[in-house]
């Protein structure tokens, strides 16, 4: 089974943040950054060169496939921000829809937070 390609770096997220040309995401960037802070009770770490994770979240598939992504975060991508949120927000989903477009990406997995 190959390693997963996502993995969580030691590069600091002020400094990726601090790289996009953007001023206003810059700003929304930290933001949002202060947000998730707030809610998880983490400090962000840089997944691969543009997820912004907190948390960490250890996942098994059913197929075996297992791994560490974080539980939640952000991507700052060209024009607006994805976030990312693990499973179990389903009961959220009035809120979601406040979010503007979104999509679940449910995968069968058993999860250990």
């Amino acid at each position: 089974m190959s390693a997963n390609k996502t993995m969580s770096t030691d590069f600091p997220f002020r400094d990726f943040m601090n790289g996009d040309p953007d001023e206003t995401k810059r700003g929304e960037g930290f933001a949002l950054s202060t947000l998730m802070e707030k809610i998880t009770g983490k400090l962000p770490v840089m997944w691969g060169p543009g997820i912004v994770g907190f948390a960490i979240f250890y996942y098994v598939y059913t197929t075996a496939r297992e791994g560490h992504m974080p539980l939640t975060g952000f991507s700052s991508r060209k024009q607006k921000f994805t976030l990312n949120i693990t499973s179990g927000f389903n009961s959220f989903d009035d809120l979601l829809k406040n979010l503007g477009n979104y999509l679940i990406d449910n995968h069968e997995c058993t999860s250990n937070p």
